[in-house]
């Protein structure tokens, strides 16, 4: 691959990773920190003050379970180590990434019903594993570094005729 193609891909990974890093990171946190009693207890007593829009959204949120929120922190802060891996253009941060997302899909279905799956979610999960797939792919990250042993009579530095 030619090396202004390389880094032009490697700029565009960048920026999709500082998009992953934002949105998993701070989901990660809001998850985590609706595992919190207080922070439940703080949202439940300032719903009075807040707009009827906002309290019919705080008391779905506090009508969730608490065990929703914690596998949801747990599988951000995965796809948040898969995203920090992949900057580093390792392979096994994609895989940490896909797999994160993918059972993230699935979350809502296992604790709060069908009805809760979100489309939306689903295809930009879909659409940034895609396109980490084939940059990745593209930068040579999954390729084996492995050198294969020779073959029988090949010669090698290693192997050549002593002088």
């Amino acid at each position: 691959m030619e090396e202004t193609e390389k880094r032009s891909r490697l700029r565009t990974l960048h920026i999709m990773l500082v998009l992953s890093f934002v949105y998993n990171g701070m989901s990660a946190l809001s998850s985590l920190l609706m595992c919190l009693p207080d922070v439940r207890t703080i949202m439940q007593g300032s719903m009075q003050m807040m707009p009827e829009m906002f309290q019919d959204t705080y008391e779905m949120m506090l009508a969730i379970p608490v065990a929703y929120y914690a596998a949801s922190a747990i599988l951000f802060a995965l796809a948040l180590a898969g995203a920090v891996l992949m900057w580093r253009l390792r392979g096994m941060g994609f895989h940490y990434y896909t797999i994160a997302k993918l059972l993230l899909i699935g979350t809502p279905l296992v604790f709060i019903g069908r009805q809760y799956l979100n489309i939306g979610d689903l295809m930009m999960s879909v659409l940034f594993i895609v396109f980490y797939y084939l940059t990745l792919r593209s930068l040579e990250v999954f390729s084996n570094h492995k050198k294969s042993e020779p073959e029988e009579g090949e010669q090698t530095p290693d192997n050549g005729e002593q002088a």
